[in-house]
């Protein structure tokens, strides 16, 4: 009797669902948690609801994590919810994991004409959900609509149990994650050296994130002009693009810091300008939970950062990091003193960094934690076609 060859089990179809290719903190982290999720269990991919260009595109390629855009054309205006799901359709999804309210949202109406059964949804901050009562309500649905809802500090989770009435079962939180193995700690690398001016041997800050109003650089700024009032040498390398730029800049200008502030615009090479920093600085007025935070921390830097939003779940005042209020110069700037001047406490900072990052930040967690929801409900939702 011959035997029939088994058929290979086809991989589990999960697509993560992020607003464009432009880069962000959601963005990282769906990207994040693809590349980190088994592939003998998982066909992961990425998709954006709009088209356009943008350096998530190239990122993913060099990941291997194939990316789709579900709306490629103006036609979706006319048609409503049926491009999306026909597209969701053709790449025969199995759960779809979806970042950020008006996403999930927007989506919802595809999902179902997909015949998708498996959803999570995540979100990653609250001001804009703050802002509007529509995308209030749209969370309340959104919580008993999804498979599962996650989010991504606890201060998140307090405003969804608090403000929104959502109960408390339907919430996880799984913190936002960093590769450690592409974030080390190290010497001053050329990458890094090449940003500063020439025969330059002082204090290095580092700062990441979007020219945004949240980030606040008015705030850092104000910072340094105190220390250069005072006659402390540094130098900030600023890393970003948004909105801000053109009056950031004329900001840095006006308050006499063009010989101290280098602008460097979008970069996806942090991993190999953060290593020999003397100090990242976050400076935001909020966050949700900053993974530019976690990337200095696994890169073996001491964090001084605004005690905001999730912020503090990762930065431990004195241990691995240091606290300041928000929007408050004088204390920003007295952070930064410390950890420029005091090499012990950078040193004890950056070493106890690294270890918060490894321990309990690592992507491999993160993965592992959506690897197990994304295993329970597909498991639930076939015990339930039977």
């Amino acid at each position: 009797m011959i035997s029939r060859p088994t058929r290979p089990v086809r991989r589990i179809r999960v697509a993560h669902l992020i607003y464009s290719p432009a880069m962000g903190g959601s963005e990282m982290c769906a990207a994040g948690i693809c590349t980190h999720l088994n592939r003998s269990l998982f066909e992961p991919m990425v998709l954006f609801m709009y088209p356009g260009e943008g350096p998530m595109l190239p990122l993913l390629a060099e990941r291997g994590v194939p990316s789709h855009t579900l709306n490629p054309s103006r036609l979706f205006r006319i048609l409503g919810p049926l491009v999306p799901a026909l597209k969701l359709r053709q790449l025969n999804v199995d759960l779809l994991h979806v970042h950020h309210i008006p996403l999930f949202n927007a989506i919802w109406p595809s999902v179902r004409l997909a015949g998708i059964r498996s959803t999570v949804f995540t979100e990653h901050a609250r001001f804009s959900i703050s802002k509007s009562q529509r995308l209030q309500r749209a969370c309340q649905k959104a919580a008993r609509r999804a498979g599962r809802v996650t989010v991504v500090s606890e201060d998140l989770k307090r405003y969804f149990l608090e403000e929104l009435q959502i109960d408390a079962m339907a919430i996880q939180v799984i913190h936002n994650g960093v590769d450690t193995r592409r974030f080390q700690p190290g010497e001053r690398t050329k990458a890094l050296s090449s940003l500063l001016p020439l025969g330059y041997s002082g204090p290095v800050l580092i700062t990441v994130g979007r020219l945004s109003e949240a980030k606040d650089h008015s705030n850092l700024l104000a910072a340094l002009q105190i220390l250069k009032g005072r006659g402390e040498t540094f130098y900030l390398i600023l890393v970003g693009d948004g909105e801000l730029r053109q009056a950031i800049a004329l900001e840095i200008e006006k308050r006499g810091l063009t010989a101290n502030v280098l602008l460097v615009g979008c970069r996806s090479d942090t991993e190999y300008i953060l290593p020999g920093a003397d100090a990242f600085v976050l400076s935001s007025k909020r966050e949700g939970f900053p993974l530019v935070v976690l990337e200095a921390m696994a890169a073996g830097l001491p964090v001084v950062a605004t005690s905001v939003g999730g912020v503090p779940e990762a930065i431990c005042h004195e241990l691995n990091g240091l606290l300041v209020p928000s929007e408050d110069p004088v204390a920003l700037a007295e952070a930064i003193h410390r950890v420029c001047n005091d090499k012990p406490l950078a040193q004890n900072l950056a070493r106890n960094a690294r270890k918060s990052a490894e321990e309990n930040f690592s992507l491999e967690r993160v993965a592992r934690a959506y690897s197990n929801i994304y295993l329970s409900l597909l498991e639930r939702e076939n015990a339930s076609s039977f």
